[in-house]
C-alpha cells in the first residue's frame, strides 16, 4: 500500500464528521468482573499471553472482544497490532475505542497509518479523540506537525480538541516536540473549552523540556489571570517561569499572597528556577514563611539550590523560626549550603547545630533529613557514615544517609568544596560506598550503585581490585523482593566491565495470580477506609478496571499489613505515597503483581496508583495524586479513586501513620 501523502493525511486529520452516526443497540455487551469468561481473558492478560488472547478479538460477543482489546493494552505486545487494527472497524464503539487505546499502548510505529485512516472513517467523536492520542504514542515527527496544524475543530468539538491536546502531549512524552505543537497548545488555552482540555495543554507547556515559550509571555499571563480552574492555573504558573519574562515574574509575585489553592502557590515557587536568584529572591523568601508547609518546603528547597551566600544567615534564622520539621531542616540545609566555604567557623557551628538536632530527634524521617542537610558541608561525611552503619540505624536513616553521601560525591563543585582534602575525601567516600554495597541493605546498594556509574566521578580507578565485592553482594539479594537493587547493582557491574548496561537485567518471576475467589466475594462497589490523624480517607476500589491490584490490596489490608505503615513520601502538588514495609520506599514482599494499564487517566486529583520500579514490578506500595498527573497515564496502574478525605490527603506529612485500613 502506498504511503499517505502529507496533503491526504492532513485532510484526514482535519476531517469533521457532520454528526456522530447512531449505533445499533449493543445487546451483547454485559461486562461483569465476575463473569467466568471475562476472568479467563483477564488471566491471559495477567499471564501476558498474547497468542491466547487474539482469538477473543474475533469473538461474536462484544463483551469478550472489548475485554480482549482492553487486556492487550496492558500486555503491550506488537504482535497484537494486526488484530487490533482489524477491531478499529468493529461494529461497536466501545470495542473500537479500546482497540485504538491498546494500539497506542503498544507504541508500534507500524500502527500509525491505520490509526490515521481509521480517524477519517470513524463516526464517533469519542473514538476519534482516542485515535489522535494513540497516534501521539507511536507516530512520527511529521505527523505531529500535521496534527498541530489543524485549526478547524470547533470549540464545541471538545472530544476532538482533547484528542489533539493529548496527542501533542504524548509526542512530548516521547521527547518529540515542534514549535507548531507548542503554538497549538497556547491557542487551546485561549479557547472557551473545558478545563480538562486546557490542563493538558498547560501541563505540556510546563513539562516539555526543549520548547521555547518566551514569545507567549503575554498570552500566558492573560490565561493565568482569567482562568478559574486551579488545575489549569497551577500548570500555567509553572510555564510562566519558562518565559523568563519580567512581566511573568511580576504577575506571579503579585498573585502569590491572594492565591487560595496551595497547589498553585507551589507551582509559582517552582517557576522561580528559571529566573536568576536576585530577581526571584523576594518571592522565594516570602514563600519560605508561608503558612502552608507544602509551599514553604518547596521554597526552602529552591533556596537550598539557588540562594546567594549573602542570605545564608537569613536562611538559618528562618530555619530556627519554623515550626515544621521538614521545612526547618530544608532551611537549615540551605543556610549551611549557602554559607561561603571560606567561613569555616560558621559552617562548623551550623553543622554542630544539625548534629544536636539529629541526636535530639525521635522522628526517623527528621533524622534522615538532617543527615541530608549535614552533607552540605563535606567534613560531616564521617558523622553520616557513623550514623548509617550504627547497629541501631533504621532503614530510613540508612536510606537518607547514603543518599546524602551519594549526592555529596556527585556535586559538580565537590573539588572546590573540599579543597586540599579532595583526594583523601574521595578515597574515604569510595570505601564507604564499598561498605554500603557489602551491607546487604537494598537502599544503600541501589543508591550507591547509581552513584558509582556516574562517569564524571571516575570510580573505576577507586576499585582497582575489581568488582568481586559487587558480585558477592549481588548473589545475596533475594528476588523478586530486591529486584530494584539487584538491577541497579547489575548495571554497575556491567558499567565497570564495559558491558551493555542492560545485560543480565531481570524482571520479577514470582508473579501473584489474580485471586478470583476474593474478587467474587467483594461487594459490587468495595470501599477502603484509611484512618489517620489527619482524617478519614475513603477509597472507591476500581475492581472492574484493575482486579489484580484490587485483590492484592484487599488481601494485604485484611492481613493487617497496612496498619501502622507510614506515608513515607510526600511530594508537594504531586503524590502522597505509602505501603512500604521498610518505611523508606525501598521495601516490598516476595512477589510481584502485573501492571493493569487499561484506558484510565490521572486527569484529576485523588487517583490511587500502584508504585513500581518498572512494568510488572508492583507489590505493596501505592500513591495518591494531589492534582492531575498526565505523564503517568498508561504507565502506572490506577486501582482506586478517593471518595472522601482529599482535604486530609493534602494535609499529610512524611511519617504520618495509617492507624488502620479496612475494607467495607
Amino acid at each position: 500500500m502506498k504511503s499517505i501523502t502529507y496533503c491526504c493525511l492532513l485532510a484526514t486529520l482535519c476531517l469533521l464528521a457532520t454528526a456522530c452516526l447512531p449505533e445499533e443497540p449493543d445487546n451483547s455487551y454485559n461486562f461483569s468482573i465476575k463473569n467466568e469468561k471475562v476472568q479467563e481473558i483477564l488471566n491471559l492478560q495477567d499471564e501476558r499471553n498474547t497468542d491466547a488472547l487474539l482469538p477473543y478479538t474475533e469473538d461474536a460477543n462484544t463483551t469478550y472482544r472489548y475485554a480482549a482489546a482492553t487486556a492487550l493494552a496492558s500486555v503491550q505486545d506488537e504482535a497484537a497490532v494486526p488484530a487490533l487494527i482489524k477491531l478499529l472497524k468493529d461494529d461497536e464503539e466501545r470495542v473500537r475505542y479500546a482497540a485504538a487505546y491498546a494500539l497506542g499502548q503498544t507504541g508500534a510505529t507500524t500502527a500509525e497509518k491505520d490509526l490515521v485512516i481509521a480517524f477519517g472513517e470513524e463516526p464517533s467523536r469519542k473514538v476519534q479523540g482516542v485515535l489522535l492520542e494513540a497516534v501521539g504514542k507511536c507516530g512520527k515527527k511529521e505527523t505531529l506537525r500535521q496534527i498541530s496544524s489543524v485549526k478547524t475543530y470547533k470549540e464545541t468539538d471538545t472530544l476532538l480538541l482533547a484528542g489533539q491536546a493529548k496527542s501533542i502531549y504524548r509526542f512530548m512524552n516521547r521527547k518529540i516536540t515542534l514549535p507548531e505543537g507548542t503554538t497549538r497548545m497556547v491557542e487551546l488555552l485561549q479557547l472557551n473549552i473545558p478545563a480538562s482540555v486546557k490542563q493538558v495543554a498547560a501541563d505540556y507547556l510546563r513539562r516539555a523540556a526543549d520548547i521555547k515559550i518566551e514569545n507567549y509571555e503575554q498570552e500566558l499571563i492573560e490565561v493565568f489571570n482569567k482562568e478559574q480552574s486551579p488545575e489549569v492555573r497551577m500548570f500555567v504558573a509553572a510555564a510562566l517561569g519558562k518565559t523568563k519574562g519580567a512581566a511573568a515574574l511580576t504577575t506571579l509575585t503579585e498573585a502569590f499572597d491572594i492565591e487560595k489553592d496551595y497547589r498553585v502557590k507551589v507551582n509559582m515557587v517552582r517557576a522561580l528556577k528559571d529566573y536568576d536568584y536576585k530577581s526571584a529572591r523576594t518571592l522565594a523568601l516570602r514563600a519560605a514563611e508561608d503558612r502552608n508547609r507544602n509551599v514553604a518546603y518547596t521554597a526552602a528547597a529552591y533556596l537550598r539550590k539557588n540562594a546567594s551566600y549573602y542570605d545564608s544567615k537569613i536562611l538559618y534564622n528562618l530555619a530556627r523560626a519554623s515550626s515544621n520539621w521538614r521545612v526547618r531542616t530544608e532551611l537549615y540545609a540551605a543556610g549551611l549550603g549557602r554559607t561561603n566555604p571560606a567561613f569555616a567557623k560558621t559552617r562548623y557551628s551550623y553543622s554542630q547545630d544539625l548534629i544536636k538536632n539529629y541526636e535530639d530527634s525521635q522522628n526517623p524521617y527528621e533524622k534522615g533529613a538532617l543527615l541530608g542537610a549535614m552533607a552540605e558541608h563535606p567534613v560531616n561525611f564521617a558523622y553520616i557514615e557513623k550514623a548509617i552503619f550504627d547497629s541501631t540505624a533504621t532503614a530510613v536513616t540508612k536510606s537518607y544517609g547514603i543518599q546524602a553521601l551519594a549526592d555529596l560525591r556527585s556535586r559538580p563543585d565537590f573539588n572546590a568544596l573540599t579543597g586540599t582534602a579532595a583526594y583523601t575525601t574521595k578515597a574515604k567516600l569510595a570505601q564507604i560506598f564499598k561498605r554500603a554495597i557489602e551491607s546487604g541493605d537494598v537502599a544503600m546498594i541501589a543508591t550507591t550503585s547509581g552513584a558509582l556509574r556516574n562517569p564524571d566521578l571516575k570510580m573505576r580507578q577507586a576499585y582497582s581490585g575489581g568488582t568481586g565485592f559487587m558480585r558477592n553482594s549481588l548473589k545475596k539479594l533475594q528476588l523478586p523482593r530486591d529486584v530494584e537493587a539487584y538491577n541497579e547493582l547489575k548495571r554497575t557491574i556491567n558499567y565497570f566491565q564495559d558491558a551493555d548496561l542492560e545485560k543480565g537485567i531481570v524482571t520479577p518471576e514470582s508473579k501473584q495470580a489474580i485471586d478470583w475467589e476474593l474478587i467474587n466475594e467483594l461487594p459490587a462497589k468495595p470501599v477502603a477506609v484509611i484512618i489517620s490523624k489527619k482524617g478519614i480517607i475513603e477509597l472507591d476500589l476500581l475492581v472492574n478496571e484493575s482486579p489484580g491490584s484490587v485483590a492484592n490490596f484487599v488481601k494485604l489490608t485484611r492481613d493487617g499489613f497496612y496498619n501502622g505503615k507510614n506515608f513515607h513520601r510526600i511530594v508537594p502538588n504531586f503524590v502522597a505515597q505509602a505501603g512500604c514495609p521498610r518505611g523508606d520506599g525501598w521495601g516490598g514482599l516476595d512477589y510481584a503483581i502485573r501492571s493493569e494499564l487499561g484506558p484510565q487517566y490521572y486527569d484529576t486529583e485523588g487517583y490511587v496508583g500502584m508504585a513500581s520500579a518498572g512494568k510488572d514490578t508492583e507489590c505493596t506500595q501505592w500513591f495518591i495524586t494531589h492534582s492531575p498527573t498526565h505523564h503517568l497515564d498508561g504507565r502506572y496502574t490506577i486501582f482506586a479513586k478517593v471518595k472522601k478525605g482529599m482535604d486530609a490527603i493534602h494535609r499529610l506529612e512524611i511519617g504520618d501513620v495509617m492507624e488502620s485500613v479496612k475494607i467495607r
